[in-house]
């Protein structure tokens, strides 16, 4: 009998520490590895507009939620578009005016210098963590797991500079995996962006 409900108050603090740190424990795991993810597109077309990057159909941020930029593009008609972070810059390419019902009036399209190599991947948490305690009290409908997307633009110059942006952004399932939008202020967004020079 004792032993018993040893077993079961470790069932229940392990289910307890799952529940209330889950988010911390996928977190750690996801530094270690992450499960391949369809990207939306194979050769990005990358849109840069007023705080954002569009990659394809994917509009991402320049900064974490809730905090303050410290990454911005520079995009004057007939000049090189120009990354600019805390730790340097670094030239995209060459832009072109976008066309479409989503194009703002000041995004471009921007052509990768020939040479260039510009890859996208997109990949997610290999496990979930559950949010039994996440209510909706407008519609009643609230996630039932949550794990993280990444998405990972990585630039390469001929001349051997490189620039690597990481996003975080939170799914959600309900009957089925949601639309990787979610935000969680200060964690989510841009959590990398490193330029290094050419050598």
């Amino acid at each position: 009998m004792k032993a018993a409900l040893i077993v079961a108050a470790v069932f229940i603090a392990l289910g307890a520490v799952w529940i209330f740190g889950g988010r911390q424990i996928v977190l750690a795991l996801d530094s270690i590895a992450t499960a391949d993810h369809a990207a939306p597109v194979s050769a990005p077309l990358i849109v840069a507009g007023s705080g954002w990057l569009n990659v394809g159909e994917t509009p991402l941020q320049l900064a974490r939620d809730g905090e303050a930029s410290t990454v911005s593009i520079d995009t004057e008609t007939g000049a090189p578009v120009v990354l600019h972070t805390e730790g340097g810059s670094f030239t995209l390419g060459s832009a072109q005016q976008t066309e479409g019902a989503r194009a703002g009036p000041y995004d471009v399209a921007v052509v990768p210098d020939p040479g260039d190599t510009v890859t996208y991947a997109v990949t997610h948490s290999i496990m979930a963590w559950p949010t039994p305690l996440d209510l909706n009290f407008m519609t009643g409908n609230s996630p039932s797991w949550k794990r993280n997307v990444y998405y990972t633009l990585a630039w390469h110059k001929q001349s051997g500079g490189e620039l690597k942006l990481v996003w975080r952004y939170e799914q959600w399932f309900y009957d089925d995996w949601a639309s990787a939008t979610m935000i969680e202020t200060g964690s989510t967004g841009l959590i990398r962006a490193d330029i290094r020079p050419a050598s």
